[in-house]
């Protein structure tokens, strides 16, 4: 979310354009998984907008934003390997 920010000024059509983009991540876009950031940090009573408690300017998450998002990764997933290429 990025409404409320002093500097920066979406349109309508670029909320939409996040809401559709996030709605095709969230889908059948094919990821392998998907950590929603957005549904972590947006305002359940105003969507566009970042949570009182993550915002910091209206588009960038606070330290305590960050930190929320950082909770969020599941550690196993960093412990994931590929097969070898070819």
């Amino acid at each position: 979310p990025y409404t409320g920010s002093g500097y920066y000024q979406p349109q309508p059509e670029n909320e939409a354009d996040r809401q559709a983009l996030n709605g095709w991540i969230r889908g059948d876009a094919g990821f392998d998984a998907v950590l929603d950031f957005d549904a972590l940090t947006r305002d359940p009573a105003r969507p566009a907008y970042l949570r009182a408690e993550f915002d910091n300017d209206g588009l960038h998450p606070s330290m305590a934003g960050y930190r929320a998002m950082a909770e969020a990764v599941p550690l196993n997933w960093l412990d994931k390997r590929c097969g070898p290429a070819g």
